[in-house]
């Protein structure tokens, strides 16, 4: 018997079954994210494997921010596009930018024109911006994503074109969440923006006029909370569609992969929907929730003034919840109850354990924010002898932290 309080608190059981949010038969795989906790909410084949198409570029974009990040390129940096790169390049059918052989392109202009305009010529471009050549951009890809720990996502191109690459729905929608963390100010300056016009005025010499396009994805600026992030396509993978909305305090990711559609505007319109009714039923479903803070117990702390301190936790616990799994929750203390002092302020005496259907799904240190001084001597020398004779009635010895 070491004196450890474990107490759990179940507040409610329910059936939490399985319920599906919309119908799954127009797509091969999906997935409904927390963006702040990475908590899956829903999904449909998460682990199968898919070819990304152009939700490629989103992994060419991380580089670039990155890139800027380091101080290696700014927004303002120019590069000359190589015959190579430019739109007459491109195969037949291509997302363009119609970049232009011998102009000077900007970083964000190429940035601007992988996120909205999904130019595979952009994306091209910026892999010989970054990365000198293809191959050592391609293989800073592939470090950076064993570095973040993904192991079934696999590129093989900067563009989406490779039907090689490979991405799972579970593994790219953490991948987002990780972009936006990293980056958050690319879903305000880049993914939320609705037309991107290239070049912004003839540029003499060139044959390109200004072009405006429209973003890919239907709902940025309908759907309301929607502020990023790719669309993608290939005969061979379908439509997909990664997109993120925040309502309130509760930020979602969506992925809709592997559309089957025989028009472009059937699959866009497709895609766009799923996105949208599994954004709905997450929003109305889930919410950021304060979790139930329950009584502490307050332990004994000898050879200390603060002999019974006041124990807190040191976090206010919060995580996206239904309101049924919210009323299952489980709630753990684990602390024992009696240290050997003085204490330190803000020493971790324990830690509040929260479980949903046996799972842990969040923890919060207890802490006290008073430490106590070292009692007189003769009140140690009493309790010193007190601890002596507890011990050998089988009472343990105070913890020492």
């Amino acid at each position: 018997m070491r004196f450890l309080l474990c107490l759990t608190f179940s507040l409610l059981t329910w059936n939490l079954g399985a319920q599906q949010p919309l119908s799954t038969q127009s797509f091969e795989a999906g997935i409904l994210m927390d963006a702040a906790s990475g908590r899956i909410l829903w999904s449909k084949n998460p682990e199968q494997e898919i070819i990304p198409a152009s939700l490629t570029k989103m992994i060419t974009l991380y580089m670039a921010w990155q890139a800027m990040e380091e101080g290696r390129f700014t927004k303002n940096s120019l590069f000359k596009v190589p015959r190579e790169t430019s739109a007459q390049a491109m195969g037949p059918d291509s997302s363009l930018m119609f970049l232009e052989e011998g102009m000077n392109v900007s970083l964000w202009d190429l940035m601007q024109g992988l996120a909205v305009d999904s130019g595979n010529d952009a994306a091209e471009t910026l892999a010989l911006m970054i990365g000198g050549t293809k191959a050592n951009f391609m293989g800073s890809i592939d470090f950076n994503l064993k570095s973040l720990g993904f192991k079934s996502l696999k590129f093989y191109d900067p563009a989406g074109l490779d039907i090689r690459s490979r991405i799972t729905a579970r593994e790219y929608a953490e991948f987002c969440r990780i972009y936006m963390g990293k980056f958050p100010q690319a879903l305000k300056e880049l993914h939320n923006l609705k037309r991107f016009t290239f070049p912004s005025k003839k540029i003499p010499g060139f044959h390109t006029r200004p072009i405006t396009q429209f973003n890919r994805n239907l709902l940025v600026g309908t759907y309301p909370g929607v502020d990023g992030l790719k669309t993608g396509y290939l005969p061979e993978s379908g439509y997909h569609i990664a997109t993120t909305a925040i309502k309130e305090q509760t930020r979602l990711i969506a992925l809709i992969l592997g559309v089957r559609e025989r028009t472009t505007d059937a699959g866009t319109r497709v895609r766009a929907k799923a996105a949208s009714q599994l954004l709905d039923w997450g929003f109305k479903k889930y919410e950021l929730r304060i979790l139930p803070a329950p009584t502490l117990p307050v332990p004994r702390v000898f050879y200390s003034t603060e002999e019974y301190p006041v124990v807190q936790l040191k976090n206010l616990p919060q995580f996206v919840l239904s309101a049924q799994e919210l009323s299952a929750l489980k709630v753990e203390i684990r602390m024992p109850l009696r240290f050997e002092g003085p204490l330190h302020p803000d020493k971790v005496l324990g830690e509040v354990v929260y479980r949903l259907q046996g799972k842990e799904i969040f923890s919060s240190p207890i802490t006290t924010d008073k430490s106590g001084d070292h009692t007189p001597w003769y009140i140690s020398l009493w309790q010193f002898f007190e601890i002596l004779f507890q011990n050998l009635m089988g009472i343990p010895a105070p913890v020492k932290l």
